[in-house]
């Protein structure tokens, strides 16, 4: 049995999000953003834009990919409080059996009027959708779990630890 290794990119941003890239990033339709993965390689992807998901964007991408050798797997990268000006940002990943406008509706919810929501806030929000999920904190990087670790609580730390894997 011949091994095929597949290119993955599991942490890319699109344009919705601009709010926190702001000139990081460009406009581009699903067919461009798509076509510049393929002329990369990529065979799986997905789109973690900050705090937020955009199921319309998302549904333009699997519809232009129906015939193409990529796959896209639901996906967001979230600002995770633990207090007021302190966080860590983590990976969300979800199957694909989710319904994206209640995934963007309840980010929305999340992150209106610059809520800053903490972990079991999050994990409250994620499991009224009823899909499976796979959570990646950032691990020491700037913004990663570690550099906020002394000013998580116990019971956080207990519940990131629970969670933070797969459910």
């Amino acid at each position: 049995m011949k091994q095929q290794w597949l290119k993955c990119d599991m942490h890319m941003h699109s344009y919705y999000s601009k709010a926190k890239d702001k000139d990081k990033v460009t406009q581009m339709s699903a067919k461009v953003y798509v076509d510049t993965l393929l002329a990369k390689g990529i065979n799986i992807f997905s789109i973690t834009d900050h705090n937020v998901y955009s199921s319309s964007y998302y549904d333009d991408i699997r519809k232009y990919i129906v015939d193409k050798p990529i796959e896209i797997i639901n996906g967001t990268e979230l600002d995770v409080y633990v207090n007021n000006k302190d966080f860590f940002q983590m990976g969300v990943y979800f199957d694909n059996n989710l319904d994206g406008s209640k995934l963007e509706k309840e980010l929305c919810n999340l992150y209106k009027n610059n809520n800053k929501p903490k972990f079991h806030e999050i994990i409250n929000g994620i499991v009224q959708l009823n899909c499976k999920i796979i959570l990646v904190p950032e691990g020491n990087k700037a913004r990663g779990v570690l550099s906020v670790l002394n000013k998580i609580s116990i019971e956080e730390s207990n519940d990131i630890n629970k969670y933070a894997m797969y459910k």
